[in-house]
């Protein structure tokens, strides 16, 4: 199961908490990233990618959307009798992560 990134309010362009100014930068992505990113924003209720970026510098969005296949990368190193264990945590972190966010 997929879980997507987590959001809670959205943003007025060009402005962030306490009013903060935005400056324009360049960022390099690939054409995949890039859809990445629109995909987000929409899923999440973000207005751009540039609030999507935002977040994620601010620490904000927490982004989970991977978490089963890198769950299941890093469980197939464990010793087989382990791997339930390490299920169970990997759940309980995932708990936390999105309560957090």
């Amino acid at each position: 199961m997929e879980t997507p990134g987590q959001y809670t309010v959205p943003r007025v362009k060009g402005q962030f908490d306490g009013d903060e100014e935005r400056d324009r930068h360049n960022v390099t992505v690939t054409a995949t990233g890039w859809q990445g990113l629109k995909e987000i924003a929409e899923e999440c209720g973000y207005k751009s990618r540039s609030d999507v970026i935002d977040a994620l510098g601010h620490g904000e969005l927490v982004a989970l959307g991977h978490w089963d296949a890198a769950v299941n990368e890093a469980i197939a190193h464990i010793p087989e009798a382990e791997q339930d264990q390490a299920l169970e945590w990997f759940e309980i972190l995932r708990q936390k992560l999105l309560a957090e966010s």
